[in-house]
């Protein structure tokens, strides 16, 4: 007769004694089943006798007052056991048992643990990559927790997560991790010593991701604003001339708490098109990031980017680990709906005054194919700073009355071009704005000239800017006299650099600036300055200059 050598391995108390299978046993005291990987997994073994443990150190003592033990879990891996205690006084903890030396360490000891007397703390744990311990809890009271006891130990954790806020600690502890909360804002730019520009033809828009200390990836962050650059609105106005201008997307993120290791940057075409990954850059107190589109750019998985939310529960009551997979079992998620009772009413407002504010502009030679020149001495006959425009308030009434918005554009232009120059009697390296040597080919023979650009009247440079606005817009939360106001917008447009593109029209020799027998176009970005601003109280009329600033 064969004998079966199979040893009972699990409880099955409701079989029938015909029908139980030799894996199977109806009852057991003080036994469990070895789950090492030493070969003797699957053995019954005797459960060992209790035997009593101290602490490590005298700083691991247990705390005065009522304890118990709520939760336990036996990680054989690492020779360890974690225990969860209940205090009285609030001192709840987490301790770990060296079951080599039969002593305990206390890992965490907070009142924000807010373990209760009856309850049941079911908890697992996780070996990851670096052989730490991670340890996941729940009690079906507070939401599910997570500790990385080797980091903890070592003091690897930030210090708020035992001297911050409640809310910083439960930062570090919670499973559910937060994801970022504000879009990413942009600016564009122009980088000289990038010769390309990939950014001219499309639209983008941008997102990002926390990567925490132990690998957790966080739901997406809002999504930005779509990024269009302002030569891009001029496409078909303004020439090739400007296309390697604003060829830099500068990207301004949100720094994650101190448990964020990384942020993933993500981007994508429009606001419709497939996200991407651009970078991931560590987490810190400034976050800025370059971004030229210039490589080729990984896509993120449709799971990934329709992910609103973490799927962690608000509590459960057991959890388990398998297949590297954690697992809650009955838990409860979302929130419950708010009833809303309201009743609406029409607020009628009276239609506030409109009040005119007019504004003249006053160029060197209206309608003249050169509208103004700059120079940039106050030495010699001509002309400095000869544009000027004027806004006219007499229309508004003596007392700008509270809740009122006062608000202008006013948008200056040019016709062709700007003439600008030093004013120097004589033309060389010292008297030139801008000294230029190049070489070109003259029928096979290399020829190099040396030119000097804007030493004089007779031969400035000349530039094509695109329109700029000077803008002003507050509202005044109490009454306010106009020359307060008035005092206001000119302290705001004082002083004030006003940024636009520079396109020449390359079929135009208008726009060229003719030096010997050479014709230079210039093309890039161009500042304004509107200073100089007065006012006269009897006319009413405010005058500002505008100013060439380089």
């Amino acid at each position: 007769m064969a004998i079966d050598k199979l040893i009972p391995q699990y409880l099955s108390s409701d079989t029938d004694q015909k029908l139980v299978k030799s894996v199977e046993m109806t009852d057991n005291l003080n036994v469990r089943v070895s789950n090492n990987d030493e070969g003797t997994a699957g053995v019954l073994k005797n459960v060992k006798g209790t035997d009593l443990v101290g602490p490590k150190t005298p700083s691991d003592e247990i705390p005065s007052g009522e304890n118990r033990v709520i939760g336990s879990v036996a990680n054989e891996k690492s020779n360890e056991v974690l225990f969860f205690l209940w205090n009285s006084d609030g001192n709840h903890g987490i301790y770990r048992l060296d079951t080599l030396v039969d002593k305990f360490t206390k890992v965490y000891e907070d009142a924000v643990l807010g373990f209760e007397k009856l309850a049941f703390v079911d908890c697992d744990v996780v070996i990851n990559e670096e052989e730490e311990t991670l340890l996941y809890w729940t009690d079906n009271i507070n939401p599910p927790m997570k500790l990385n006891i080797n980091r903890v130990l070592s003091g690897g954790y930030p210090a708020s997560l035992t001297s911050g806020t409640d809310e910083e600690k439960l930062e570090a502890l919670t499973v559910a991790k937060r994801p970022p909360q504000n879009p990413i804002t942009f600016e564009y730019d122009t980088d000289d010593s990038v010769r390309q520009n990939n950014l001219k033809d499309y639209m983008f828009q941008f997102a990002y991701q926390y990567i925490y200390e132990d690998g957790e990836v966080s739901a997406i962050s809002p999504y930005s604003k779509v990024a269009f650059s302002v030569s891009q609105t001029l496409r078909g106005v303004s020439s090739e001339g400007s296309t390697l201008s604003d060829n830099l997307l500068r990207l301004y993120i949100t720094s994650g708490n101190e448990n964020v290791k990384k942020v993933r940057v993500l981007g994508r075409i429009g606001n419709t098109g497939q996200l991407f990954q651009i970078k991931e850059i560590d987490n810190g107190p400034s976050l800025t990031l370059d971004f030229y589109n210039d490589s080729i750019y990984p896509f993120v998985s449709t799971d990934e980017s329709s992910k609103m939310f973490d799927n962690v529960p608000v509590k459960a009551k057991t959890l388990t680990v398998s297949n590297n997979r954690l697992m809650y079992g009955n838990y409860v998620e979302g929130y419950d709906n708010i009833d809303l009772d309201t009743d609406s009413y029409p607020v009628y407002r009276r239609l506030p005054n409109t009040y005119g504010i007019s504004s003249d502009i006053n160029p060197l030679v209206a309608g003249n194919t050169v509208e103004a020149r700059w120079q940039t001495t106050d030495t010699g006959s001509n002309i400095t700073d000869d544009v000027s425009f004027n806004i006219d308030f007499s229309a508004l009434p003596s007392t700008i009355k509270k809740g009122t918005l006062v608000s202008f554009d006013i948008q200056l232009g040019v016709t062709e071009v700007l003439e600008y120059f030093i004013g120097s009697d004589s033309v060389g390296s010292a008297n030139a704005i801008e000294v230029v040597e190049f070489d070109w080919d003259d029928d096979g023979t290399t020829k190099t000239a040396t030119v000097f650009l804007g030493g004089q009247l007779s031969s400035p440079i000349l530039f094509a800017p695109s329109p700029f606005t000077v803008s002003f817009s507050k509202t005044y939360a109490a009454d306010t006299s106009k020359a307060s106001v008035v005092a206001d917008i000119i302290s705001s447009l004082n002083n004030k650099s006003h940024t636009t593109t520079v396109s020449p029209d390359f079929t135009k020799s208008l726009h060229a600036t003719q030096v010997s027998s050479f014709d230079m176009w210039f093309s890039g970005k161009a500042s304004f300055l509107t200073k100089n601003g007065v006012y006269d109280s009897v006319s009413e009329v405010a005058t500002f200059d505008v100013s060439f600033n380089g």
